[in-house]
């Protein structure tokens, strides 16, 4: 019909590509740098970066190969089983093997250009703690993995004692971080890391570097204090309410239950899980197992964050944060010997 018509007229549709851009080549004079890649399985319609070649221009307009680095990068993460929502809203099969998989570089090797061997090569070690599938349900406030059973995302928040348990866990969260490298010359460094506390994700606690040449190793080990996250201690969600209703149905009461999202929030609900920053005032680093390499102490500017209202979809006002512009500034660095001398101060000033 002629209002049939009309509303088919009427009718607008909208839809988002997402297409890729990956850097191919870089010239510069008498030469230039290939990025060479190749398909992966944890991205849809991805690609990894496979090898990097360098080019030197001869005569004749005419170039040759100078340098040639591989990265073996055909490796994968793959994620623990568990609750998560692709299975939750029946996400297809191609979704969940991308869900399950995370891109591991292994190592990076310098290929002769003649002879095609190795001739030095970077490798890399990982936390052996498995990651959960991307979807997951099991993350901390902030996005880390904690390891709880959970099936939702939303947390319990007191007094209510329903939702996901949304606390950090001080051992997940550091699951498949780089743990290790070794390098060419069969050296290698160890970085060791501890949980930001009650704040998100983790921080570095010590490093340990070894020298082949003269067995030994040397230990650097880090102090904080005065931390200060760009979100506060913890995300303050929109509020979730469970109302409770009866009715009389066939002569008898009958029980019901309902939960209700309302929208006053500190936190958009949306980004409540999408990481943020962790400052501190400050950090002392302690060179040598015991010191015996003397110390430094690192002052910064920490200031917390101030809050910023904005309308509301719902109403009420709404707040996010954001980090005064100084904060991260260094306001001293001391220098200790061995023995806890004061040997070198140096203080900063900054300009309004």
């Amino acid at each position: 019909t002629a209002n049939d018509l009309a509303q088919i007229e009427q009718a607008s549709s909208t839809s988002t590509k997402i297409r890729n851009q990956y850097l191919s080549q870089i010239n510069f004079k008498n030469g230039y740098v290939k990025f060479n890649r190749a398909n992966r399985d944890d991205l849809y319609n991805g690609k990894r970066l496979s090898s990097i070649e360098v080019f030197k221009e001869e005569t004749n307009n005419t170039f040759s190969k100078i340098k040639d680095f591989r990265l073996y990068n055909d490796d994968y993460f793959i994620a623990s089983s568990g609750s998560n929502y692709l299975s939750a809203v029946g996400g297809n099969s191609s979704n969940q093997i991308m869900a399950y998989k995370r891109l591991r570089l292994n190592s990076i090797n310098e290929k002769n250009v003649n002879t095609n061997a190795t001739e030095k090569s970077h490798v890399f070690m990982y936390n052996t703690q498995k990651l959960p599938n991307k979807a997951s349900f099991s993350v901390d406030h902030w996005g880390y993995y904690n390891g709880e059973n959970n099936s939702e995302f939303y947390p319990q928040i007191p007094p209510n004692d329903f939702g996901a348990n949304r606390d950090i866990d001080v051992t997940k969260v550091t699951a498949s971080m780089l743990e290790k490298v070794v390098y060419p010359t069969g050296g290698w460094m160890k970085v060791n890391f501890e949980a930001n506390n009650n704040y998100p994700g983790a921080r570095i606690a010590s490093t340990e570097e070894h020298d082949p040449d003269s067995g030994k190793t040397i230990t650097t080990s880090y102090t904080y204090s005065g931390g200060v996250s760009s979100i506060g201690l913890q995300p303050n969600y929109t509020k979730r309410l469970r109302c409770y209703s009866t009715q009389i149905v066939g002569g008898g009461p009958m029980y019901g239950q309902s939960t209700i999202v309302t929208g006053q929030s500190l936190t958009a609900f949306s980004n409540a899980s999408a990481g943020k920053m962790v400052g501190y005032s400050n950090v002392d680093i302690t060179y040598g197992l015991n010191g015996e390499f003397g110390r430094s102490n690192f002052q910064y500017v920490q200031e917390d964050p101030i809050p910023r209202k904005y309308p509301s979809v719902f109403g009420d006002p709404e707040f996010d944060f954001y980090l005064p512009r100084t904060n991260g500034n260094l306001i001293s660095r001391t220098d200790y010997s061995a023995g806890n001398t004061e040997v070198k101060k140096t203080i900063n000033t900054y300009d309004p």
